[in-house]
């Protein structure tokens, strides 16, 4: 039996990234009166930046039930070959 890429320590790479990224609020989550959930995207607050890991509600997001595109820019170094993939794992999120 091969080895499995969890045993190739060449295959697996770490890269953190905890850092400031910039989120831009996408849509309100609204309880309707019938209990339906529904999206609302008018008034929202305004993009702006946050550490992450981070409480949203506490940087710049007070009180916003909803989704929140974040983005940030990276680098793999060495660059990953059109055969290799990247994987982003999120272990917590509020």
């Amino acid at each position: 039996m091969g080895l499995g890429w969890a045993q190739e320590p060449n295959l697996l790479r770490r890269m953190s990234l905890d850092g400031i990224w910039n989120y831009q609020p996408i849509a309100r989550t609204v309880l309707q009166a019938d209990g339906k959930i529904a999206e609302d995207t008018s008034n929202l607050p305004p993009a702006g930046n946050m550490p992450v890991p981070s409480n949203w509600h506490l940087n710049g997001l007070p009180n916003f039930n909803g989704r929140v595109k974040f983005t940030r820019d990276f680098n793999f170094t060495p660059a990953l070959a059109p055969t290799q993939h990247a994987f982003l794992v999120l272990h917590s999120r509020d």
